[in-house]
């Protein structure tokens, strides 16, 4: 398709001009990335995404992906956007360049659509094919950046939507209940977020005031024995727990057969009682016909 070879040209052009740090491929769509970049922005053509991604994003976002196995465009709303455009290269086929390719390209640069780029009906086309495409990833889809039609959550969804939205992640959502449920510092939260991002700790010294990283390491150190000691005493409750339940159904089964004899030895007595009555009764009845008998005048 034509927007296929003009993308294969645009890359190839990047590629000598230097801008061209990592290529990966992910379901039929190439993308060529400049990693160290002073700008983030990303433009597809065909089957050719281009990135520009900032440097202070890399490691944080996307080397995780790149070195811990099969790349994932799921790391980052930007890379799932930019999906969505290829997306509809496949779907329009030869319309996309007119449909779709120039008409964004025309809108970003101000000449057509309004002033809010980011709902542009191309944008939000290719907001609602990624969105879809990857699932509804709410944990990492900027949903003010790159606006969907018609969302609708399950309960689940929309639990990870508020904390992502309201507290970046679930892991800055416990950081955030402080230091009575974590048991952790300030400076050992703020070491975690950093630990959490993947940043080395040579990184963390120049981006905090620690003096070595020497104390970082004692950090990580001090993290993980909380870390251990937190599974001990987890175990132990578990196990306190098990034993109280065990007690607690020991004094009910003690209980029931308690119980269960009480009523063995009530039904006894009722039992014998009514016998004993019974017996009485027939006493009476019997001295009463004797009585009877001797004032008809029989003798025995």
């Amino acid at each position: 398709m034509p927007q296929t070879l003009v993308g294969n040209i645009w890359s190839s052009a990047r590629n000598l001009a230097g801008l061209v740090d990592q290529v990966k491929y992910f379901k039929g769509a190439t993308y060529v990335i400049n990693d160290n970049s002073s700008k983030y922005r990303g433009i597809t053509l065909g089957n050719y995404i281009n990135m520009d991604i900032k440097r202070e994003y890399t490691k944080e976002k996307y080397e995780p992906s790149w070195n811990g196995g099969k790349f994932t465009p799921a790391v980052d709303d930007m890379m799932m956007h930019e999906y969505g455009h290829y997306l509809q290269s496949q779907m329009i086929g030869l319309f996309y360049l007119p449909a779709a390719g120039l008409p964004s390209l025309l809108n970003r640069i101000g000449w057509i659509g309004t002033s809010d780029k980011d709902y542009f009906y191309t944008e939000k086309w290719a907001n609602n094919l990624s969105f879809d495409f990857f699932d509804s990833p709410v944990d990492k889809w900027d949903l003010e950046k790159y606006p969907v039609d018609n969302l609708l959550y399950d309960a689940h969804k929309a639990v990870q939507h508020h904390i992502c939205t309201q507290h970046s992640s679930v892991f800055n959502y416990y950081l955030g209940l402080g230091k009575i449920y974590t048991g952790l510092s300030a400076s050992q939260t703020e070491l975690a977020k950093l630990f959490y991002k993947g940043y080395s700790d040579k990184e963390i010294v120049e981006m905090t005031e620690s003096n070595s990283t020497s104390t970082i390491r004692n950090q990580r150190f001090s993290i993980r024995e909380k870390y251990k000691q937190a599974k001990i005493l987890t175990a132990l409750i578990e196990m306190l727990e098990e034993q109280m339940a065990q007690a607690k159904h020991g004094r009910a089964q003690a209980s029931a057969g308690r119980g269960a004899r009480y009523r063995s030895r009530r039904r006894a007595h009722l039992r014998s009682g009514r016998e004993g009555r019974d017996l009485l009764q027939g006493l009476q009845r019997h001295e009463g016909l004797l009585q009877n008998a001797r004032g008809n005048g029989c003798r025995h």
